[in-house]
């Protein structure tokens, strides 16, 4: 195994924050470890997300445009060539944190993704946190053809036209992102009425957005009977909706708290909530009071947790954030007065739809909610919208 190559990480006066080492393992392989500015393995405490975008420290207030990589290798790369760029070294499956990506703000910055579905997701997550923070937002488009993993190195190793590439097409308008998200969702699902789709695709964007609303209205999706597309909705919010883990069936009024505890904002996915709601015993009487008090932002939950010396403190959970809820039959008034209503029917043999290849459509959903985030950074929404008079002030 040949000596690891080390990459010096600083923030953006200049101070040293860590060492980054990369190992060459034999087969291509490749492991990476740090080291503290001392030497001393590990990052001592400091979480993976508040370190600084490697290169930070060469950007000034004469770097107008910025190109956001992932790992240092590719920065490297495009410095050699004269290109102003910075590096994620979190991992594609990591977000640097909102305070990381702030000394980006005021900047163009041109998100270059790995080709691969992980590396399109991390970007496009990384475009949603940009949204009212850098001066505008676009993403390289990588070519067709190249192998999967292909990234700004490759392209400077293959003699690419850089210029081309970093001018990619257009950034999409709002409504064309919303179009786009719209013919995905039609291709995959058959919505009963042709303004739930709209509702929808409302919905995701408000989840990209978040941080411009007081209030979540929650997705109310329901059928009278099994096999009407519920689910195969729920997994293309999956892929759409912002920061969305997974689907939850019939989920533990914990699974809800400690999930927006860890990812505040997350977009939840709760399924088979007809269980839930029509139990009406102890059971789930705390999940039904966490889901009631969430579409409000701020709104916690008190538990008591292990405190020191053998005590117990009160501890308030984030219980805000949009959620899907997902069941049969009717869901309760405290639930459907917060919520829009989306009602499944199940299609008719005349209603074709695709079939659903996860891997395809994750591909093609990144693509979707890279373009959905670049519109919103360019387009972000008002700080104070008109709210229609009919909608009650508790929506």
């Amino acid at each position: 195994m040949s000596a690891p190559i080390s990459y010096t990480l600083r923030d953006a006066s200049g101070a040293l924050v860590a060492l980054h080492e990369r190992h060459d393992l034999p087969g291509g392989s490749k492991r990476f470890s740090w080291r503290g500015p001392d030497g001393t393995p590990g990052l001592a405490g400091l979480p993976v997300v508040d370190l600084p975008l490697y290169g930070i420290e060469r950007l000034d207030g004469m770097a107008p445009t910025v190109v956001v990589v992932e790992g240092e290798k590719c920065a490297e790369a495009l410095w050699s060539v004269g290109i102003a760029a910075v590096a994620t070294v979190t991992g594609a499956a990591t977000t640097p944190s909102s305070k990381v990506l702030a000394e980006l703000g005021g900047r163009r910055v041109i998100l270059w993704p790995d080709a691969d579905p992980v590396g399109r997701t991390h970007m496009a997550t990384i475009a949603e946190h940009l949204t009212g923070v850098a001066g505008a937002v676009s993403l390289v488009e990588p070519p067709e053809g190249v192998p999967a993993g292909w990234d700004a190195a490759d392209a400077i190793a293959e003699g690419r036209d850089l210029a081309a590439l970093l001018a990619g097409p257009p950034t999409p308008s709002l409504a064309e992102a919303l179009d786009q998200i719209a013919s995905f969702l039609r291709r995959y699902v058959v919505f009963a009425r042709p303004e739930a789709i709209v509702a929808v695709v409302l919905w995701i964007a408000h989840t990209h957005a978040l941080q411009y609303a007081d209030a979540t209205p929650y997705l109310a999706i329901s059928s009278p009977e099994k096999q009407s597309g519920k689910t195969r909705l729920l997994e293309c919010l999956q892929l759409l909706a912002h920061d969305c883990s997974g689907i939850a069936i019939t989920p533990t009024a914990s699974t809800i708290f400690r999930t927006l505890e860890a990812t505040p904002d997350a977009t939840l996915l709760l399924d088979e909530l007809d269980a839930v709601f029509r139990d009406r015993s102890d059971k789930y009487e705390e999940v039904r009071a966490v889901i009631n008090a969430g579409h409000r932002r701020g709104a916690t939950v008190p538990r008591s947790v292990p405190g020191p010396k053998n005590t117990w403190v009160v501890k308030q959970f984030p219980v805000f954030g949009p959620k899907a809820l997902a069941g049969i039959g009717k869901l309760p008034d405290t639930v459907t007065d917060r919520a829009i209503p989306i009602r499944m029917l199940k299609r008719k043999r005349s209603e074709p739809v695709a079939r659903f290849h996860v891997r395809t459509a994750r591909e093609e959903a990144a693509s979707l909610v890279g373009a959905l985030a670049a519109a919103l950074a360019a387009q972000p929404p008002a700080p104070e919208a008109e709210i229609p008079v009919e909608l009650p002030d508790r929506a």
